[in-house]
């Protein structure tokens, strides 16, 4: 995993770096985006661990971002009227907004349009990620009489609505579902809200609701749906005079409104009172804000019911990203880390009846001009938080260069672990290109792996004195991936809980750190790896729940949705031959691809037996997949039966439960793997709902182990007869005791229920 991938191109800014809890790492290069995701194949060392998708995202089609007219000198931006389009920040959404339960990308460019990205595929594959939503269409959308030519208001009336389009910042807020009382394992289990802050050139803030692609309860709301759902002025009451405005000459336009260009969230705390808080932090003209938002989460829904006005903190520029602690050891506190003229500083808001904030310099060192790349945390030990933040140009002989501090502890200065692979990059770079020393090193952003134990600058050379001729298609750029701290057998995969309560830890994250053991001269202790595994993912506090089968039939489809999520994914028995599959999967001591367990799959088909006949005969791939779980558990019943010394003298003659869509011959069931039809055509099987997959493009795959499953997004297309040689499924949707009318309520119930692997946990991959 350790590497040093080059880039094609130089990157544009100092936010143009980011690491997906997916482990995939997206890197903005002029107006497109290299995505570096890791190889699914650890068998092999042959080929590269980091493979590079490089995406074209800043074409914009006229009907998308029009071209409109300038606006009067006094609301000139630069970035509207003449931007190249380039890349100036990337940011991954919390898991489990995209396709698969995965995160989307999104990029704010030059010309101040974000717009959000999807995989639909394979990560490394181009052509698998594709723009699915423009965030500036929602605001025009929000702005009345937008779209009306000519347009009867006045000039500056049309500046303000113009300024209301162009964001300038954005951050993704933390799903209010995380927050600091809310069970790290049940977190997992809910539905989340997905929460988009932007910032206009009004500093007008909007929070934004970004709906996932597909919802198979609700399948009649639109994909890729966003909606404001709370706005407000960052523009502070009392706001001190700009520096730069006094310098500007007699009758020069000063500018309306300040410039906010940072904006973080805080994680959520929960409140006495069942309500829950987040501190939105930004910089209006590098001067430092605060304001609060409280919201309710009764019901599963999200409502923001106040929120407090800016209020300045110190009296310092910023020179750095804002980066907030995953989570504070204590449960009524934030911490937010920056760097101002004074150096690290760290500010405590303690959320009580009275909050009050407590701003501490941890660090004073002297400032040079330029500014800091990124900010990050790791851990290298247990207990231990420290801040590293490279600066974004230095001559990388000066340690001031590059710092890491302690939090918690007497601060210290020294070199971070890729220090030495970038000196050894330089050094080659120097030979190459004869360059005698004269080289400086340019950081363009900072970013972290999901468990906190790789980090990763973007960098390039550049020379330290004279003037510099380039080729676009010559210039390159490295991404140095490094370990933050030295692995050890009782600390080999967690940094810190934080990680834990702050998102859900993907499995094949953890699979690629259990694949690396391989390469120790003595592998860690099997139950050694399945307790970090387990505590690494969040999953202790499982219980042991009731029988599938001893539960009341559900009523709705939401109620069977919880329930068959509960069994398969809390239940501590199902958790625990979980994780013990991906790690011999890992370990390569489980040949894939493998059978389902029985275990599991008992548990999956006694639930299904005791679903109301409204669930299981709603359709027709409801009917054959409720039919194959009945077939599925006699046989595993028989199988029980024979364990225990009883004799089976009865034979079972094979009954055809599908139809190909070949010949239309019968398919009866001989496997859990595999179906074959009478006149021989072999097929694929679900390893959920066990029907044929008959289509190429119909099926999805574990990423872990590669178990074969149906495409939850292609039902509509199935319904319609693409595995029935073209005989339509007009079946009647049935209606349920909660009124709601689906067809196949089977299927949407097994698939809303299982967003990974029900076998291994890895997510899923077209």
């Amino acid at each position: 995993m350790e590497a040093s991938v080059p880039i094609n191109g130089w990157t544009t800014s100092l936010d143009c770096l980011a690491w997906s809890h997916d482990n995939v790492i997206a890197v903005g290069v002029r107006d497109g985006v290299a995505l570096l995701a890791p190889r699914t194949d650890t068998s092999s060392d042959d080929e590269p661990f980091w493979k590079i998708a490089n995406l074209e995202v800043g074409n914009f089609s006229l009907e998308e971002i029009p071209t409109r007219e300038p606006l009067p000198w006094s609301y000139f931006s630069i970035g509207q009227e003449i931007s190249e389009r380039h890349v100036v920040s990337v940011q991954w959404s919390p898991p489990g907004l995209g396709t698969f339960g995965r995160c989307v990308l999104a990029v704010l460019f030059a010309n101040q349009v974000v717009a959000i990205y999807d995989c639909d595929g394979r990560l490394e594959a181009k052509e698998s990620w594709s723009r699915v939503n423009l965030i500036n269409k929602t605001l025009e959308d929000a702005i009345p009489n937008m779209q009306i030519a000519p347009q009867p208001s006045p000039r500056s009336e049309r500046a303000q609505q113009e300024r209301s389009l162009r964001i300038t910042s954005f951050c993704w807020l933390p799903s209010p579902e995380t927050h600091n009382a809310q069970d790290p394992l049940q977190a997992r289990l809910s539905k989340k809200t997905y929460l988009l802050a932007v910032c206009d050139e009004n500093a007008e803030l909007r929070i934004l609701r970004v709906h996932p692609p597909l919802n198979l309860i609700k399948p009649d709301q639109g994909p890729w749906r966003t909606a404001i759902i709370d706005s407000c002025s960052l523009i502070p009451v009392d706001p001190l005079p700009d520096p730069i405005n006094s310098c500007l000459p007699f009758g020069a336009f000063v500018p309306v409104v300040g410039h906010v260009d940072r904006v973080s969230c805080s994680p959520w705390i929960c409140k006495d009172d069942n309500t829950i808080v987040a501190t939105v932090a930004y910089t209006y003209d590098s001067a430092l804000f605060l304001t609060t938002f409280t919201a309710s989460l009764e019901n599963d829904e999200f409502q923001i019911l106040l929120r407090t006005s800016p209020e300045r903190v110190g009296s310092q520029s910023i020179r750095s990203p804002l980066q907030w602690l995953p989570n504070s050891t204590d449960q009524r506190q934030n911490t937010l880390v920056y760097f101002t003229d004074d150096g690290c500083t760290k500010l405590d808001i303690i959320c009580s009846e009275v909050p009050e904030m407590r701003e501490t310099v941890i660090h004073s060192s002297s400032q040079p001009w330029s500014l800091f790349a990124g900010l990050q945390f790791i851990s290298p030990r247990l207990g231990q938080v420290e801040v590293c933040a490279p600066r974004s140009q230095s001559d990388f002989q000066d340690e001031e260069a590059l710092h890491l501090f302690h939090t918690d502890a007497q601060p210290r200065a020294s070199s971070p672990s890729w220090a030495k692979r970038i000196d050894k990059l330089k050094r080659r770079f120097n030979r190459e290109r004869i360059m005698n020393g004269n080289i400086s090193v340019y950081v363009h952003g900072f970013a972290t792996s999901p468990l906190g134990d790789f980090s990763a600058p973007s960098i390039s050379f550049h020379p330290r004195h004279g003037l510099e001729y380039s080729i676009i298609a010559k210039q390159e750029a490295n991404v140095v991936i490094t370990r933050t701290h030295t692995a050890s057998e009782d600390r080999f995969l967690m940094t810190d809980p934080s990680i834990i309560v702050s998102h859900a830890v993907a499995a094949e994250v953890v699979f690629q750190a259990v694949a690396r053991l391989k390469k120790l001269d003595a592998i860690p202790d099997v139950g050694n790896i399945q307790q970090q595994v387990l505590r690494c993912m969040g999953y202790y506090g499982a219980s042991d729940g009731n029988a599938p089968g001893a539960l009341p039939p559900p009523d709705s489809l939401n109620m069977a949705v919880h329930e068959l999520r509960t069994i398969l994914l809390r239940i501590s028995s199902a958790i625990q031959l979980r994780s013990q599959r991906m790690i011999e999967i890992a370990l390569g001591q489980l040949t894939i691809p493998a059978p389902p367990d029985l275990s599991i799959l008992k548990s999956l088909v006694l639930y299904t037996a005791h679903l109301p006949q409204w669930m299981t005969s709603g359709g027709r791939m409801s009917m054959w997949s409720a039919k194959l779980h009945q077939t599925i558990l006699e046989k595993l019943v028989e199988r029980d039966k024979l364990s225990s010394g009883h004799q089976n003298t009865q034979q079972t003659e094979q009954e055809n439960v599908e139809t190909c869509h070949i010949c239309n011959a019968g398919i009866p069931f001989e496997s859990l793997m595999w179906s074959r039809c009478n006149k021989g055509h072999e097929f694929a099987r679900c390893g959920i709902s066990f029907l044929s997959l008959q289509a190429t493009g119909d099926s999805k795959s574990c990423c872990i182990c590669g178990m074969q499953y149906l495409n939850e997004h292609k039902i509509d297309d199935l319904r319609k007869g693409s595995i029935t040689n073209g005989h339509a499924m007009e079946d009647e949707p049935m209606q349920g005791a909660d009124g709601v009318r689906l067809s196949e309520p089977l299927i949407r119930v097994l698939f809303a229920a299982c967003d990974t692997c029900i076998y291994c946990g890895g997510k899923f991959t077209g």
